[in-house]
């Protein structure tokens, strides 16, 4: 999940895997994405609350890929 410390990159959160998969439960439940929406709807939170409280609900460092940001390791835990 990148590096453990909370800086900006991680929205001044330590990871927290578990509020992670609360997330994934969260929007499977809601809308039953496919993993490219899933990353999409992960940053997107994240980035939202980082907007209007200056930290991110579950620490996840995010990178860049050809569709789009992903958390870092996805396929780790969405295993899809």
């Amino acid at each position: 999940m990148g590096d453990p410390l909370a800086d900006i990159y991680s929205g001044y959160r330590n990871p927290n895997l578990e509020k992670l998969a609360e997330m994934v439960v969260y929007f499977s439940e809601q809308m039953a994405p496919f993993k490219a929406k899933m990353n999409k709807l992960l940053f997107y939170a994240d980035f939202l609350m980082f907007k209007r409280s200056c930290f991110s609900i579950s620490g996840v460092r995010y990178k860049a890929i050809d569709m789009g940001p992903v958390p870092f390791n996805f396929q780790v835990f969405l295993n899809i």
